[in-house]
């Protein structure tokens, strides 16, 4: 189906990646959330979007040594709209 939650073309992708001790780790800047929050970033990528489905890559090798091991929240958000989050589970 046809989404209509933006129009298509360049957007800003927000990377937010929270450590196991629920700090925003190799923060880069902050963004404001469409709720009007204020919310710190770990990298920030320009995609095209085109109403239909978002691939996001996430290349994380260069900041690894700043990585400890336990369970990362890695959060989405495209122009300040939260798309979703996954977890980094690190051995």
């Amino acid at each position: 189906g046809h989404n209509e939650i933006t129009t298509a073309g360049e957007k800003k992708v927000y990377t937010v990646i929270e450590n196991p001790d629920q700090q925003i780790i190799n923060q880069t800047g902050s963004f404001t959330t469409l709720e009007g929050i204020e919310m710190p970033y770990t990298e920030m990528t320009s995609i095209y979007y085109d109403n239909r489905s978002v691939s996001v890559s996430l290349f994380i090798d260069r900041i690894i040594q700043k990585f400890q091991s336990g369970t990362y929240i890695v959060k989405i958000y495209v122009e300040g709209k939260f798309m979703g989050l996954t977890f980094l589970i690190l051995q």
